[in-house]
């Protein structure tokens, strides 16, 4: 029922997101494409032609005669925008219809700035496109807004708190009003106010639905401010540290996992050099059983998979009967999935280990625990 309802969710931001073509700042457009879209095809399905990061400024020479901008309500991109616009003007050729969708919402402070530079009557159409919970795996939603913590304390903008507020919102939409809200922190306070009062302005409309969610834990991440200083030891964290992970999305060294036969058929040096984009989450099923495991454990655990792997194919030798065959090949697929899983968390495991054996690592790591130590001795109650 659940997954259901996220389905539906998704589909419904896809079918508005499908109504324009588009032009995106880095950020906010791989969340788009790798969460909400999934395949860049879908895009091309709907007529677009190029897609391309805002930062870019200047635009590809094409065909196509409209442009729309996807950006964050920011007044830097606000900028960006106007100078890709001018340029484009001053290149001549084809006339251009320019639109620009806000995600999540408009923004006044970005439309005067639009005005105060001469461009806002250049655009066809500003629209806002209200993306809330991103689904990057069956246990984790994220806004993708990594400049909240930054906004909030430094700058005393609570605007993120809103988003998130109005997000959770749409979610007991969905599943029921959360019967418990507990917090720790003050921007965690503020978040549950604003979703109480939201809350009593609906006046009884919210939908009577049987709740879902039973709790509803929020923590300031001020609360805890040595932790993400911390090098991370776990299997996906040492992923991230090394590597970075991008909405549940990496890249690595494409020549790490070439066969020596593939690398002699390759005739363009290059083409190894393009890294290798991997996704990350529980759809795979030996990510999922490894990736909050200590880096100490996890090739132990990927040798022990593989002796299990290697003992079920084993198995095509006592296989005696016609049936017993039939029962083997229709596991066969699977069984090829997982030796191909396994051949490329090896790989993962191995890029790790180098790079955790350099002494730069090492050092890190060491002065880490000397500070953790100290942090724990001085400021924790005994």
């Amino acid at each position: 029922m659940k997954e259901k309802k996220t389905c539906h969710s998704s589909v419904l931001s896809r079918y508005f997101l499908f109504t324009f073509l588009s032009v995106g700042d880095g950020h906010l457009q791989r969340s788009i494409l790798k969460n909400y879209l999934t395949q860049y095809s879908l895009l091309k399905e709907h007529d677009v032609v190029k897609m391309n990061r805002l930062r870019q400024m200047s635009l590809p020479a094409t065909n196509s005669q409209v442009v729309i901008f996807i950006v964050r309500p920011k007044l830097q991109l606000m900028e960006q925008v106007v100078q890709t616009v001018l340029q484009e003007k001053q290149k001549g050729g084809y006339h251009k219809d320019f639109n620009i969708i806000f995600v999540p919402c408009k923004s006044l402070l970005c439309e005067k700035k639009l005005k105060e530079m001469g461009i806002y009557g250049t655009f066809t159409n500003i629209e806002e496109f209200n993306m809330e919970l991103i689904p990057f795996d069956y246990d984790l939603l994220s806004m993708e807004m990594d400049s909240s913590f930054r906004e909030c304390y430094l700058e005393n903008d609570y605007t993120s708190l809103f988003y998130a507020a109005r997000s959770l919102m749409t979610l007991q939409g969905l599943y029921g009003i959360i019967p418990n809200l507990y917090g720790k922190g003050d921007c965690a306070k503020h978040l549950i106010d604003m979703m109480l009062r939201m809350r009593r302005e609906l006046g009884g409309r919210e939908p009577q639905l049987t709740p879902q969610i039973d709790n509803l834990l929020v923590i300031d991440r001020n609360v805890d401010l040595l932790t993400p200083m911390l090098s991370q030891l776990t299997y996906e964290g040492l992923i991230d540290e090394i590597f970075n992970i991008s909405c549940t999305n990496v890249k690595l060294p494409a020549e790490k996992f070439m066969t020596k036969e593939q690398q002699q058929r390759e005739a363009m040096p290059d083409a190894a050099q393009e890294p290798k984009n991997i996704v990350l989450n529980s759809s795979d099923e030996l990510f999922a059983d490894l990736r909050d495991k200590n880096i100490d454990a996890v090739n132990a655990l990927v040798c022990k998979k593989l002796k299990l792997l290697s003992a079920e194919f084993d198995e095509r030798h006592s296989a005696n009967t016609v049936g017993e065959l039939k029962q083997f090949v229709s596991k066969l697929p699977h069984l090829t999935a997982v030796r191909q899983a396994v051949a490329k968390h090896l790989t993962i495991v191995e890029l790790i280990k180098n790079a955790i054996n350099t002494d730069g690592f090492i050092d890190c790591h060491q002065t880490e625990n000397g500070e953790n130590d100290f942090f724990s001795i001085f400021f924790l109650p005994a």
